[in-house]
Parts: structure tokens; C-alpha cells; sequence
């Protein structure tokens, strides 16, 4: 299955041009000059501002239990800056309502390929992973496994295992669970986790970091596919 690439994602610098200081470059008399754009409030530069999902483990959360929680503290300590957080639920309107309104300077984790923001260099590469109870499947590692035939799958309803499991004829049996959700008070993987231990599903496939944090914290076996 094909990789996708995480980045750290910055939101480029914001250079105030306002209509004044072009008016100075461009010589024109005072009369000429605008009123400044005071949309954009003073920012304190002693202050790392950092956008985050407060209910997105392992990734985040607002007790800062998350890797790009650590991260964060990292960048933070680096910059000898205070941190700070602006939470909002990692889903529709997320960048909108975070950098878009300028209310933090930096994503710590955001996928490859997306115009809305400025990224960094990948700082680590995932995939997606199968997570089932031990026993009959242990060894599996592959959408294609014929054991995975006539057994219910979970999948998170628009993610590209979706297409690898319609290309295997097994989207038939399949269990969807909602893409964009309100993370404070609803979660797809453990929503998916919950079923597999309770028997509604045999397999679920999960974005790999997910995929290794629930395996873990509720004793089960996972593999990339």
C-alpha cells in the first residue's frame, strides 16, 4: 500500500507589509497613505504558538500526552519560547480555523501534498496497518490474505484502504466508520478498537500511528499492509 509522507507543517513567516510602509517605499506623501491592516494582532515573540486536535492520541492531546505534544516542547525549548496552544478538533475547517485565523504559528504534523499550508521536510513516513485480536490471524499482513475472505473488516469510510479492499471483493462485509468527526467527543479508531475486542469486527485498518498506539494500549497484534 502506498506510503504517505507526514510533515511538520509551518506556517510561513508573516512579513506586515501593510499599506503604509508600501506607501513609504513607493514615496508617496502621507495624504496618500492607507490605514493599516489591524486584522492580524500583535503577537508575542517570546511565545511558540501551536495548533493541535485536544482528542487525537497518539498524535495530540490537551494534556500534552501526544509525540507532537513532545515535539512541540522540543521546538519550544530550542526557540527559548514560552509554548502555547490553540486547540481545535483536527477536521473540516481545521487550518481555517487555526493558522488561517492566525491563532498559532505551526502544525507539528500534517500529510504531504497540501496547498493550504508551508511544510518542512518529512520528519517520518507511515503507512496503513491491519490490527486484529491474536490467534487465527497472526501473520497477517496483506489486504490480499484469503483468510481476510469471509471475515468483517473496519475501515475508515474515504481513506485509500478503502480502494484495496473494493479491488479484493471485500468491501461486501466491510464496517465504515466517519472520516471527519468532532474529536472532543467522538473517536473512529477506538470506535473500531472497541468493536474488534467485542467481536463486531475480526480486522480493522488504521492509519499506522493509530494503528500501533490502540494495538498496544488493548493488547492486540498489528501489521503494516
Amino acid at each position: 500500500m502506498a506510503e504517505r509522507a507526514l510533515f511538520c507543517s509551518i506556517f510561513a513567516i508573516l512579513t506586515l507589509c501593510s499599506p503604509i510602509a508600501s506607501a513609504w517605499a513607493q514615496g508617496a506623501p502621507p495624504s496618500a497613505r492607507e490605514a493599516p491592516d489591524l486584522s492580524i494582532e500583535l503577537i508575542d515573540p517570546n511565545v511558540l504558538r501551536v495548533c493541535a486536535d485536544p482528542h487525537n492520541l497518539p498524535f495530540s492531546n490537551d494534556k500534552g500526552e501526544g509525540f507532537e505534544n513532545k515535539l512541540a516542547e522540543l521546538f519550544a525549548e530550542k526557540l527559548h519560547k514560552r509554548l502555547a496552544y490553540t486547540y481545535f478538533p483536527q477536521a473540516t475547517g481545521f487550518v481555517r480555523m487555526t493558522l488561517g485565523s492566525h491563532r498559532c504559528d505551526v502544525i507539528m504534523g500534517f500529510p504531504q501534498g497540501d496547498d493550504l499550508v508551508q511544510s518542512t521536510n518529512p520528519y517520518y513516513r507511515t503507512a496503513y496497518a491491519l490490527v486484529y485480536k491474536p490467534g487465527e490471524l497472526d501473520g497477517l499482513d496483506r489486504i490480499s490474505d484469503e483468510r481476510l475472505k469471509q471475515k468483517r473488516i473496519g475501515v475508515v469510510a474515504g481513506t485509500p484502504p478503502a480502494t484495496y479492499l473494493a479491488k479484493e471483493s471485500l468491501l461486501g462485509k466491510a464496517k465504515p466508520y466517519a472520516l471527519m468527526i468532532d474529536t472532543r467527543i467522538d473517536s473512529s479508531a477506538e470506535a473500531m478498537i472497541k468493536d474488534l475486542q467485542s467481536g463486531e469486527i475480526d480486522v480493522g485498518i488504521l492509519w499506522g500511528p493509530m494503528a500501533g498506539y490502540y494495538a498496544l494500549t488493548a493488547g492486540l497484534r498489528w501489521s503494516r499492509c
